[in-house]
């Protein structure tokens, strides 16, 4: 067998990233009400959405990002590190961003979301 370079293994990694794209693209448009999703997949696909969900109520409430612990006290996760697997798959396939390593707190970002401090009436 012949051994994959740096570069074949790259390309299907991309690959596999833009198919989960497109799987999570069709769950948020259709739900998983459709018999060929697994029901794990659905079950995950959930819980991010919760997480998304979340995330962006969160930021627009207190102007920053959750923290890894807050979010799963906010979406009924107990663990961290359950949270955190969620947050890197989230991540790699484009529903969150982040400048930051991976465990960074307060550091995600929310693509297509601009959150602006709103100016308030003096009165």
């Amino acid at each position: 067998m012949k051994k994959k370079t740096l570069e074949q293994e790259l390309k299907e990694h991309r690959e596999r990233i833009i198919e989960e794209r497109e799987d999570w693209k069709y769950i948020n448009e259709h739900g998983c009400n459709d018999p060929s999703w697994s029901a794990v997949v659905c079950v995950g696909g959930n819980m991010k959405q919760k997480i998304l969900d979340f995330i962006i109520s969160y930021i627009q409430i207190h102007g920053y990002p959750p923290t890894v612990r807050e979010i799963g006290e906010g979406v009924g996760l107990n663990s961290t590190s359950s949270v955190q697997e969620h947050l890197v798959c989230m991540r790699e396939i484009g529903m969150i961003e982040t400048d930051a390593e991976s465990g960074k707190s307060r550091a995600i970002r929310v693509p297509g979301y601009k959150f602006v401090k709103e100016k308030q009436d003096e009165q």
